[in-house]
């Protein structure tokens, strides 16, 4: 989700930068489009983010750092760094690499013009950088991004304590698998072949799993009573604190205390918790049982969280199967689930069974290969 603009007052301006060593330029290049200018960019300390860059070599396919290790600094040729404009005496910071991928600019190519090099590389923000408080302890940094030594590329880049953003199915932080394709979520770079277009409109699933590691589904759902386990980037530094490009060897809360919020309505959009204070009457704002790293893994946090009682006349959710027609009107979520911090919030749409609930538990820390790792 977008972070509320209004905060903008209480930040202060560093820089930090990225290189991208490939090719130059020739000539304009579309890398997306929207209504807000694309900068700065909003992150938060040991955040996971794609960076969609031109002039990424020829030659780079595809890498990936291998799983259950240390992130590298260097990958198949493509290098990063950050400098830190914050923390006094300006420091330059290398940036971890998780993966470099590269994609052609249009699904059939038929003019030379849709094999311009572009790529993702995906990195991790550094814990390091600074973060000054200022008012309510907001800080920020820009960063400058050179996609090549020829014709060096910057981007403004405003690093907050949080940052949150709940992963689904087929983000660019995420392994493109083919087992990652459900009913109406298509992705359409795979391995730089351009796969089927999600044309209906429906959100990818997102990333919450019951106890045993299953997705949350319209086929498995979720019961009231039970625990589960909502997977995001973009939370921030925890207690004991994180290093930048380093396996998560314990579980670690964010120094960030998130709020939550639960809105039983068909297909509901995310919405910003209440922050963490009791209400004039006395109500408390609903928190995760756990919301910190978890173990194993780099930059991946989990949200433990309880399923509240469903009210009467929530409809059930619909199993999609297939691409569905634009003008489709189904139940594809019947909870929206929303973790809100001190800049940011995000959402996640599951399905909950309106019969009889079974409760159960959640744990921290792995669980079965491929299902949480954004490795």
């Amino acid at each position: 989700m977008k972070w509320n603009r209004a905060a903008s007052s209480f930040v202060l301006l560093a820089a930090s930068c990225v290189s991208l060593m490939g090719q130059s330029v020739t000539g304009p290049i579309v890398m997306g489009a929207g209504y807000e200018y694309p900068t700065p960019l909003y992150l938060a300390p040991g955040q996971l983010v794609a960076l969609f860059v031109a002039a990424v070599p020829l030659g780079i396919g595809f890498a990936r750092a291998p799983g259950n290790s240390d992130l590298p600094t260097s990958l198949a040729g493509i290098s990063s760094g950050m400098t830190d404009l914050v923390t006094p005496g300006v420091r330059a910071l290398k940036v971890p690499i998780l993966e470099v991928r590269r994609f052609r600019t249009c699904a059939a190519p038929t003019t030379p013009a849709c094999f311009t090099p572009t790529g993702a590389v995906t990195v991790q923000v550094p814990y390091e950088l600074g973060l000054t408080p200022l008012g309510v302890g907001a800080a920020t940094l820009g960063v400058h991004v050179e996609a090549s030594s020829d014709l060096p590329f910057s981007i403004d880049v405003f690093v907050l304590s949080d940052k949150i953003h709940m992963l689904k199915a087929l983000d660019a932080v995420l392994p493109i698998t083919a087992g990652g394709l459900s009913g109406h979520c298509y992705s359409y770079v795979k391995n730089d072949v351009a796969a089927p277009l999600n044309r209906t409109g429906l959100p990818c699933p997102p990333m919450v799993t019951h106890a045993d590691g299953s997705l949350v589904t319209a086929r498995n759902p979720a019961k009231p009573g039970e625990e589960l386990v909502a997977y995001a980037v973009g939370l921030g530094q925890t207690s004991p604190p994180l290093e930048t490009g380093r396996i998560v060897t314990a579980p670690a809360r964010t120094l960030t205390a998130f709020t939550m919020d639960f809105n039983y309505r068909p297909n509901a959009l995310p919405t910003r918790p209440p922050p963490m204070t009791a209400d004039g009457d006395g109500a408390v704002v609903p928190q995760p049982l756990y919301a910190g790293a978890t173990p194993g893994y780099v930059g991946l946090y989990q949200i433990n969280f309880v399923v509240p009682p469903v009210p009467p006349g929530t409809p059930p959710c619909a199993e999609i199967v297939g691409p569905q027609a634009p003008t489709a009107n189904m139940v594809y979520s019947n909870l929206t689930v929303s973790v809100g911090g001190r800049y940011s919030f995000d959402g996640a749409g599951i399905c909950v069974a309106v019969d009889a609930p079974q409760p159960s538990a959640a744990s921290i820390g792995p669980e079965p290969e491929g299902r949480r790792n954004p490795r």
